[in-house]
């Protein structure tokens, strides 16, 4: 039954793997081939190439969460969301796409639940507008802030691929400027030869024009960093508005404005079978790179997401593995669940180390996911070697919620986006925060498996012998040990990088300071436990603790939003840090359950 339930177990991953890129819901406004082909289109969004489908999926999320969103009751990816966006305006200003979680907000807008569309804010602007400028700092005014933020960012996507003008197709609006320009222009020239004033009725509809294309370039300007610059030029990439105001636009420039545009019009005119041709003037026109295409499948595969499905696999795997008859079976199948989604997480950060040509760590995401998986690998050496299933427990919710969690960060940009001058260093990233993060990855799972063994203490109601108590005890310490040893390193080296970049070793920076909490809590424990001052159980409830001392310095000092380490300033998560800290105090507090005597 053990052999059928790891074959099983096997073909189970594989189909998790395998389901979003070849068996899932694809294309579900355009063909598969189209929005395939549409997805993997370059685009520039805040100094990085990357393919459509990451540039859309980074506005699509900052809007409302999500990558992908139901249009017509269909379920359609974040490239044809922007497509649908462009090709109707009117329509998606109408599509509750902008997410709030602010109930002042929701009540001033008139909704029921988190998502309301543009249309609501654009009838109560005033008042979301004042509330925004307003001097007061109340979470209802940073909520007003974020939804006219979210707007602006909405109106340059929705004009990212093509720019028409009231009721026109794009290609009519380009065509009626470029008339109405050249007509100006003829008109102020005859003016000044006759020396008299231009006529003002054929000069005032390009003035009027002109004046609504200043104010859209005006909100492209506020929303730089979210713009997404499709028009490739022979220097560099720009948004379709600035090939309209281009007065000399080159012959590539507009090759590529026009085959947007009329794929736009495809799509608005519901000709969306008929854009082949333009999809493949454009594959041919920007030719995309090998590195592209590659993140662009990498998006589609959506690894992390896959890996977070097997770690909660086994998770469950595990639970159902406490009736005797079925334990051995579902153990192995777990097992093999934690091993395929361990595999997929390295992938998943492989690629990503291929896609930015940087270290494994660069951002809060990827520190998440980097230290999870080095938890997950020390869990399964330590599995392997010493034959404890304890290890197994402790990986299969360590994978999960570092997943999870970096999967839910409130973020509102490009995950492997471009380093701020600070951080531009491949060199210090790895000395410092490599060795950070697997020090912090050894207190959680040091905090992890105490706590699995104190819950599992409790459940046998203290028929848990100390002797079996203080053996796994000295993994824990064995564990914490290392941990101390990786933070203390990565601590020391990141004042020698301090130094030489702000001219300072140390200056009781909030997250120094976290730094510093870690490197003491497991000294603290360690030494303890050393000198016989506490036993196996007082060091597990150490353990415990110090997951709540690194989740603190980790996660805690980045919502404080003080600081040099402003790279790392995070919004919102203190009900999920402080339900974690709860948890781990709450499994300290099972070390009170006495052991059976030998």
């Amino acid at each position: 039954m053990k052999k059928y339930a790891i074959i099983l177990s096997f073909l189970a991953c594989a189909l998790i793997a395998c389901f979003g890129f070849f068996f899932g819901k694809r294309g579900a406004l355009l063909s598969p081939a189209e929005e395939s082909a549409l997805s993997r289109l370059p685009v520039m969004k805040n100094g990085r190439l990357m393919p459509l489908s990451s540039a859309s999926a980074d506005i699509l999320r900052f809007l409302c969460g999500k990558t992908s969103f139901k249009i017509n009751g269909k379920n359609a990816s974040a490239a044809e969301w922007l497509a649908y966006a462009n090709a109707h305006e009117a329509d998606a200003e109408s599509l509750p796409f902008f997410k709030t979680d602010n109930r002042e907000l929701q009540n001033l807008l008139g909704i029921k639940g988190r998502y309301y569309s543009c249309r609501e804010i654009e009838n109560n602007f005033e008042k979301v507008w004042n509330a925004a400028v307003a001097e007061e700092r109340s979470p209802f005014n940073k909520a007003c802030r974020i939804a006219i933020e979210k707007v602006a960012v909405f109106e340059n996507a929705a004009r990212a691929l093509a720019l028409s003008e009231g009721n026109k197709t794009p290609r009519e609006t380009y065509d009626e400027w470029q008339e109405c320009v050249n007509e100006a222009a003829r008109e102020i020239e005859k003016a000044k030869e006759q020396n008299r004033k231009p006529d003002s009725q054929k000069v005032s509809k390009t003035f009027g024009m002109l004046k609504s294309f200043q104010e859209k370039k005006k909100v492209e300007e506020g929303q730089k960093s979210s713009n997404i610059l499709a028009i490739q030029t022979s220097e560099g990439w720009q948004t379709p508005l600035d090939t309209v105001l281009d007065r000399s636009p080159d012959e590539g420039e507009l090759n590529v404005f026009s085959l947007y545009a009329d794929l736009v019009e495809k799509i608005s005119k519901n000709q969306n079978g008929e854009i082949s041709d333009e999809l493949d003037g454009l594959e041919k026109t920007l030719n995309p790179p090998f590195k592209i295409r590659f993140e662009n499948f990498a998006n589609r595969l959506d690894i992390f997401y896959r890996g977070a499905i097997m770690y909660a696999a086994a998770a469950l795997l595990l639970l159902g593995a406490a009736a005797k008859r079925l334990r051995e079976p579902l153990f192995a199948a777990a097992a093999v669940f934690i091993i395929c989604a361990f595999i997929s997480q390295t992938l998943g950060i492989a690629a990503r180390m291929y896609i930015q040509m940087r270290p494994p760590v660069t951002n809060m995401y990827s520190s998440v996911i980097f230290a999870g998986w080095a938890a997950v690998g020390i869990s399964l050496f330590l599995m392997f070697k010493r034959g404890k299933k304890i290890y197994a427990i402790a990986a299969a919710p360590i994978g999960f919620l570092s997943l999870v969690v970096a999967i839910n960060l409130p973020y509102s940009g490009d995950t492997m986006g471009r380093m701020i001058a600070v951080l531009n260093s491949n060199f210090w990233l790895t000395a410092h925060i490599v060795p950070m993060m697997l020090g912090y990855c050894g207190v959680f799972l040091a905090g992890f498996a105490a706590a699995s063994r104190l819950f599992f203490n409790a459940l046998k109601l203290g028929k848990v012998s100390a002797e079996s108590n203080a053996e796994f005890a000295k993994t824990v310490y064995a564990i914490l040990c290392f941990a101390l040893v990786f933070s203390f390193a990565g601590t020391m080296l990141g004042g020698v990088w301090a130094n030489l970049s702000w001219g300072r070793f140390w200056g009781w920076d909030p997250k120094e300071n976290g730094a510093l909490m870690v490197v003491l809590w497991s000294a603290f424990a360690i030494h303890l436990y050393a000198v016989k001052y506490i036993g196996a159980r007082g060091l597990m409830a150490l353990a415990c603790l110090a997951s709540v001392v690194a989740a603190w310095a980790w996660f805690g000092v980045n919502m404080l939003g003080i600081g040099l380490h402003s790279y790392g300033f995070t919004s919102g998560g203190w009900k999920y840090l402080v339900g974690f800290a709860a948890i781990q105090t709450a499994a300290a507090a099972l070390a009170l359950v006495p052991c059976r005597k030998k």
